[in-house]
């Protein structure tokens, strides 16, 4: 393609070329007409294919620097920075291996990927556990193995946004909005149909305030809340000083 430092020099010798080679008059048309009209056609398509590439090349760079900004924006679970450095003796040595639980899966999403787990029978009642602000999902282990070995629940917890195998979210705050849509994503993931007779939702520490604020949020799909110690229920006027100074910043 020419460049459009050229195109002058090149049109020219272009309409020399055709005055000289093309005999006159042999189309009907004189030659210096014809050779004009050509020359003239060339230039729109040089302009046009330069155009286009232009357009085409920024298109191209500004799409890869969006995609390059939204993942910059994902910080990723040790599920791709750690565990590929790992041999399967360090892996199955964690106290939080990736396969603690069954039915493990990791749900990709704008946010990033969420670890989850579900297990259980299919038919059991249905019972989604949320962790605390500590540690993942591997604190509710106990209580989620016997509600599945013992009474028959068919369980389904998950690492929150920045916790244990799920990505952290850099740009966004972490809070009711946040977790209720991630929520959302975790059922959605699943193969049951968990939203259509309800579930039962357990929160504890923190994960009881994310488990309130699911409930009032979607109170059609909650059948039953069950708090353990919950944070984020205490009225304003019996924070404390620190307490205050903290809600503050």
């Amino acid at each position: 393609m020419l460049s459009t430092g050229t195109i002058p020099q090149s049109l020219s010798s272009i309409h020399n070329t055709f005055v000289n080679t093309v005999p006159n008059h042999s189309l009907g048309i004189p030659t210096a007409l014809f050779a004009g009209l050509a020359t003239t056609s060339l230039l729109f398509l040089t302009l046009r294919d330069t155009y286009s590439t232009t357009q085409v090349t920024k298109n191209i760079s500004s799409k890869s620097t969006v995609d390059a900004k939204t993942k910059s924006q994902i910080i990723p679970s040790p599920l791709e920075t750690q565990i590929p450095t790992l041999t399967d003796g360090e892996i199955s040595a964690l106290p939080y291996p990736p396969d603690i639980y069954p039915g493990g899966r990791d749900i990709p999403s704008p946010y990033g990927n969420t670890r989850a787990y579900e297990f259980g029978p299919v038919t059991g009642p249905k019972i989604l556990l949320v962790h605390g602000i500590s540690t993942p999902c591997i604190a509710l282990h106990s209580l989620a193995t016997t509600l599945a070995t013992t009474h028959g629940c068919r369980v389904l917890l998950f690492d929150l946004f920045g916790r244990g195998y799920s990505d952290g979210v850099s740009d966004l705050p972490h809070d009711e909005r946040l977790y209720t849509t991630q929520i959302l994503l975790v059922l959605a993931s699943s193969s049951l149909a968990w939203v259509g007779d309800g579930f039962h939702i357990l929160g504890f520490s923190m994960g009881g305030g994310v488990a309130v604020d699911f409930a009032v949020a979607f109170p059609g799909m909650v059948r039953e809340v069950v708090l353990l110690a919950p944070a984020g229920l205490i009225r304003e006027e019996h924070f404390g000083w620190k307490g205050k100074m903290m809600r503050m910043w």
